[in-house]
């Protein structure tokens, strides 16, 4: 995954959201200790959709906390960086 201008901002978002604080993904230099390891799990757009706004397990719900938008473009990113 290469880092533009897109990236960027979901990698603030991340953070921002709390992401890597619990999972590993190596496209966004989080290694959280609590999450899955995110990295060579192949997540479809949908399923990472689901779980941001509907949490499960220990993950909270991210719906209202984050804006459709960034919701849909985290997802996209995670997706494709889960590969």
């Amino acid at each position: 995954v290469e880092l533009d201008g897109m990236c960027l901002l979901l990698l603030t978002t991340v953070v921002d959201a709390g992401c890597a604080g619990c999972h590993t993904l190596a496209a966004a230099d989080a290694s959280g200790p609590v999450g899955p390891v995110l990295d060579g799990q192949d997540l479809s757009k949908s399923e990472v959709e689901s779980q941001i706004r509907n949490g499960g397990g220990t993950m909270p719900s991210f719906d209202g906390r984050l804006s459709d938008k960034e919701i849909e473009e985290l997802s996209a990113f995670v997706s494709s960086a889960s590969r």
